[in-house]
């Protein structure tokens, strides 16, 4: 039973404190946008630890795909997985069949070289195979479906002389082009494929299969100084040909013969709108903000921080490149804050991140992660202990675009941490520096049902962008199952050391073990909205967390516990009853008031306490 002289004093302390207040400072009140106990907690340090090596750099990314003489002649098809673009020239300066890395040719490239080049040095490539200017197939390509804005601080970019880089100082911000001409092809999935893979013209179908075809329907769109033309293709392929020739291949467009291709075309006015309902002008302007800002690999890398800061600039932030210190080489490492001056620090921090120019460099991902631990360890020379709290949040966001390489971790104690019986991996690494004390500080940090552990560590979330593994969700909770098992710590994940697609299943590894998230991102759009969740959720593990670990004051009466609960993550509250026994143990809560008050009949069975100030009454 409720002592309701316990509840009595309650309410009148709760007057009391409403009436001081509105009597004595009316006139100057205040009331915080959020809960006051927050301006003197330590925010969360978010370190985000970027893939510098040289493929960032790249402005190629694809789906798999089967190459293009799958679809003119059989036997003679082959499968793509590798997220280059593959391609034949007979001319140009590098011929033959290679595997392209960028579309655009300009001098600040990382690589130039005919192990890396560009289709634009070999036009016939894109002659023969138009899926290249397509988003859905080249995901780093122009969508017109999209909307494309500058970095945060920056303008808007010119179609007539639009910039390889859009950061002064940077080595592509004095290299411009006029877009004028530009061309993006839009596919429709109209056609498959017999089998199990393309295997020449007697094998389409008709119907999509959710594959990017040569001989699916396609538009493509030109845009002129002030019009776009537009021409759609169609492939009944009706010929009673076997295969297309080397010659139907170098047509324009191409199999056009062979698969008696149809046509129709268009053009749209200076004054009238594409289906996305943008006028030519408008156009050029998305595509030139396109390029200038998320051409590139590293672009998106550079536009999802700076949003994702920019939306969210409230944290300790800090930011370094997995090449930093590697080798001998001196990339990037900015600190965490040292003042609560964030803007001040955001603006430099990205910065440096916007100035970096990208390396031709590998991806040693376990030692970018391991130099992240030792600083949050306070074992970096020249850096500054991160955490400055008992009760502060350390979160690492480790982001990469592909298969990890370099040398081993050289801290010992980094072995297999996890006992799975591969080591040292990235989850390896991750998992070192959760269990880790990271600090001499007391042990507050607030725990959770997932990350339990209350000593300073680091929770790592991992982001693969348009790299993917062979281990598979299928029940939606975020983590890898094996026939409706979820893997845990020493489960099978696969061997990084053995395996390509393993690697990438080691992030999701070494998220789990640092009980973080793992984040596969295809599309650039959906890089920066991942990004953002994953700020998204570090705020409300922290606001969650903090509500627990700093829950207002108890009240006791008799054999029961009054507790006041407050989640700033959604402005919610909670007031509820828990019995005490004779020996002091706390039971489970009896009541809670939310629930109580849903189950009131709210025209009889409530009171509501009024007070007079005329009358004291």
């Amino acid at each position: 039973m409720i002592n309701n002289t316990v509840i009595k004093n309650i309410f009148r302390t709760t007057i009391f404190v409403w009436v001081f207040h509105s009597g004595a400072h009316a006139a100057t009140l205040n009331i915080a946008d959020s809960p006051l106990y927050l301006a003197t907690d330590t925010p969360a340090n978010v370190f985000f630890e970027i893939d510098d090596s040289g493929s960032m750099d790249w402005d190629i990314l694809t789906v798999k795909y089967y190459y293009y003489t799958s679809y003119w002649h059989s036997n003679n098809f082959e499968l793509v997985t590798h997220g280059r673009w593959r391609a034949y020239s007979g001319s140009g300066s590098c011929g033959g069949r290679i595997n392209y890395v960028y579309f655009f040719d300009n001098s600040d490239d990382a690589y130039n070289s005919c192990s890396y080049p560009t289709a634009e040095q070999n036009t016939e490539t894109y002659v023969r195979d138009w899926r290249i200017r397509s988003a859905d197939f080249n995901v780093l390509y122009y969508d017109p479906s999209k909307t494309y804005t500058p970095w945060p601080g920056f303008a808007n970019a010119s179609f007539t002389a639009v910039r390889s880089d859009p950061q002064p100082g940077a080595h592509g911000y004095n290299v411009t082009r006029n877009l004028s001409g530009f061309i993006y092809q839009q596919w429709s999935d109209t056609r498959g494929f017999s089998g199990s893979n393309p295997n020449g013209p007697t094998t389409a179908t008709n119907g999509a299969n959710g594959w990017v075809d040569l001989w699916d329907d396609h538009k493509t769109t030109v845009v002129n100084a002030t019009t776009l033309s537009q021409t759609s293709y169609s492939f009944p392929i009706t010929s009673t040909s076997t295969d297309c020739s080397l010659t139907h291949a170098q047509e324009t467009p191409a199999y056009f013969s062979c698969y008696q291709t149809t046509s129709t075309s268009s053009t749209i006015a200076a004054t009238g709108t594409d289906e996305f309902g943008r006028t030519p002008a408008e156009v050029q302007q998305n595509i030139a903000n396109w390029y200038q800002y998320y051409r590139r690999r590293s672009f998106v890398a550079k536009a999802a921080v700076g949003q994702v800061i920019s939306d969210s600039p409230n944290y300790r932030y800090g930011l370094s490149v997995i090449n930093d210190s590697y080798d001998g080489y001196s990339g990037i490492f900015v600190q965490v804050p040292s003042s609560t001056d964030y803007t001040t620090h955001n603006a430099g921090l990205l910065n440096s991140f916007y100035s970096y120019n990208w390396p031709a460099k590998g991806t040693p991902l376990r030692h970018g992660l391991e130099r992240v631990g030792k600083y949050f360890s306070a074992d970096l020379t020249g850096k500054t202990d991160p955490i400055v709290s008992s009760c502060q949040h350390n979160f690492s966001i480790l982001m990469t675009d592909g298969y990890w390489n370099g040398n081993n971790p050289s801290t010992p104690g980094i072995g297999d941490n996890d006992g799975d019986g591969n080591y040292p991996t990235v989850a390896d690494v991750a998992k070192y520096f959760y269990d880790t004390d990271l600090s001499s500080l007391a042990d507050e940090v607030p725990t959770g049902t997932f990350d339990t552990q209350n000593q300073q560590h680091l929770v790592t979330f991992t982001v693969a962008f348009g790299v993917e593994g062979s281990l598979t969700d299928t029940d939606n909770d975020g983590w890898p199952d094996d026939g409706g098992v979820q893997l845990v710590e020493n489960s099978n994940w696969g061997n990084p050391g053995t395996s390509t697609p393993a690697k990438i299943d080691d992030l999701w590894h070494a998220a789990y073990n640092s009980r973080g998230e793992f984040i596969s991102a295809k599309t650039p759009s959906v890089l920066i909205q991942a990004l953002q969740n994953a700020i998204a959720t570090i705020t409300n593990r922290v606001s969650s967390a903090s509500a627990v670990a700093l829950s207002s004051g108890s009240w006791n009466t008799d054999t029961h516990i009054f507790q006041a609960k407050f989640d700033p993550s959604n402005w919610s509250g909670q007031l509820l009853a828990y019995p005490v026994s004779s020996h002091g143990a706390l039971g489970t809560s009896v009541w809670e008031a939310g629930a109580k008050l849903d189950s009131q009949d709210y025209d009889s069975g409530r009171v509501i306490l009024t007070y007079d100030t005329a009358d004291n009454k």
